[in-house]
């Protein structure tokens, strides 16, 4: 989305990067009665609001979330969404949604990624950190260089780089053509380079098994080089054109799960009681149109817990 066609587009003053109506929208100062939010959800399948009078559309219109022609906004679309069932979400995300029904302890998610790796499939625990942190790495050495320099030399550099690719947010306002460049080495770097520069960032970790300030488990070297192939190269450029939008935004909402199936990877959101919150209801219709990826959601149920219609 660019500039001259988003309202809410503009220059973060602290990071210097974009953001937008993603990150900008206060959702949580939106409050709706449960007479509108029955007629968002109503106006989901069309979107455009219907048998209402003007002072219905003038309520929502002042909270952005239709325009004055009754058609829903981005914003309404997805503040619709999130006071819908887990189900009616799925249908209207296309998302495919799965009942898996075992007695498991702890976190699901990690109860989820058990029993895919029991069925042969290398899957990993990230949130979409597999993904972010492969267009981190082939752009890495691009960034390591400016990172010395703006840090004052590598120990400098490595403290602010040792996992997130938001680092890049520093480094703009001295290089206003990074995002360029960067889309340049999403395009050109090989895999290799890839690797060395994800083994490097998995060695500054503090612990061998896990990522600093970060509860990923399984990504590892074997996942970054599959996860690379099977979403291939032009993907991971729509997927970071996409991204540079808005980093803070794409940065959250992403599914749980990683999960190499063969060729293909899927991205599996794990549930038990809870529906898809408003930033995976923008990630996930965000980048499944974008980038045609694969994402499904998996709810676990207990032996003695009962199916939500």
């Amino acid at each position: 989305m660019g500039k001259e066609r988003d309202p809410y587009y503009h220059i973060n003053p602290l990071w210097d990067v974009p953001t937008t109506w993603r990150t900008e929208y206060c959702w949580e100062r939106v409050k709706l009665s449960p007479v509108l939010r029955d007629v968002l959800r109503k106006a989901l399948n069309s979107g455009q609001l219907c048998g209402v009078n003007q002072g219905t559309i003038r309520a929502l219109s002042k909270r952005h979330l239709c325009d004055d022609q009754a058609r829903l906004t981005k914003q309404g679309r997805i503040f619709g969404l999130s006071f819908c069932s887990l189900p009616k979400q799925c249908e209207l995300l296309g998302l495919q949604l799965h009942d898996l029904q075992i007695d498991y302890k702890g976190r699901p998610e990690l109860a989820a990624m058990r029993y895919l790796r029991e069925l042969g499939l290398r899957t990993c625990h990230s949130e979409g950190g597999i993904i972010i942190l492969i267009l981190y790495s082939l752009c890495f050495d691009r960034l390591y260089r400016l990172g010395i320099k703006h840090w004052d030399g590598p120990i400098g550099a490595r403290s602010w780089m040792y996992t997130s690719f938001i680092c890049y947010g520093e480094l703009l306002d001295q290089h206003p053509e990074l995002h360029q460049k960067m889309m340049e080495d999403i395009s050109s770097t090989d895999e290799d380079t890839m690797l060395r520069a994800f083994d490097t960032l998995k060695s500054w970790q503090e612990h061998p098994d896990y990522w600093m300030f970060r509860d990923w488990v399984g990504v590892d070297h074997a996942m970054a080089r599959d996860t690379f192939r099977t979403l291939g190269r032009e993907r991971l450029k729509k997927i970071a054109g996409l991204f540079f939008t808005d980093p803070y935004a794409f940065q959250k909402g992403w599914p749980d799960l990683a999960c190499i199936d063969g060729e293909s990877l899927r991205l599996i959101e794990v549930k038990t009681n809870d529906r898809l919150r408003i930033s995976q209801l923008i990630t996930i219709s965000e980048m499944m149109a974008t980038a045609q990826l694969s994402v499904e959601v998996l709810r676990l149920r207990r032996p003695q817990e009962k199916r939500e219609k």
